[in-house]
């Protein structure tokens, strides 16, 4: 906990958020019981589709150079923690609703397979398709359960 209050949770609201959702799951399902909430909206869910493209796009733009470049120092220092704790880590690509699909960092990439790291590719599910997400990047529950039987024997050869 103190790496976390020393480097990333560095404001009043910010540690006080970090020790009620560890000490109560009330609060750490806040944000479940929020979107049953507010699917009851009419036009929620296209409302929020829309802010998820958006967010989608600026990533992309991103990744294109039209932004600072990315580092991954929080990155390495948890893959140096891992290794450090002899705990494996893998990194699973999550698919987002077609026909868009995202790319991973080339840096990112090589700074993964420098550790170690087990890359999980999931973007290009056979059958996935647009009714198994709720909004553009969210999986529904159909979607969710048939994307974790897909998952669970790659986290199994890891585990094993």
């Amino acid at each position: 906990m103190p790496f976390a209050f020393q480097n990333d949770l560095k404001s009043f609201g910010e540690r006080s958020e970090f020790v009620l959702a560890k000490f109560s799951s009330a609060f750490r399902n806040r944000n479940r019981v929020q979107l049953r909430v507010l699917a009851l909206i009419p036009g929620y869910k296209k409302f929020s589709t829309q802010i998820n493209e958006g967010l989608i796009q600026k990533r992309n733009d991103s990744h294109a150079g039209n932004q600072a470049p990315r580092t991954f120092r929080r990155l390495v220092h948890l893959l140096q923690m891992s290794a450090g704790h002899k705990t494996r880590v893998a990194m699973v690509l999550m698919p987002i609703q077609p026909p868009r699909r995202h790319e991973i960092d080339v840096q990112e990439l090589t700074i993964l397979q420098a550790y170690g790291v087990k890359i999980i590719d999931m973007r290009d599910l056979p059958w996935i398709e647009a009714e198994h997400f709720r909004d553009s990047i969210h999986l529904t529950k159909k979607g969710g359960s048939r994307l974790t039987q897909d998952l669970a024997p790659h986290l199994a050869e890891i585990l094993n």
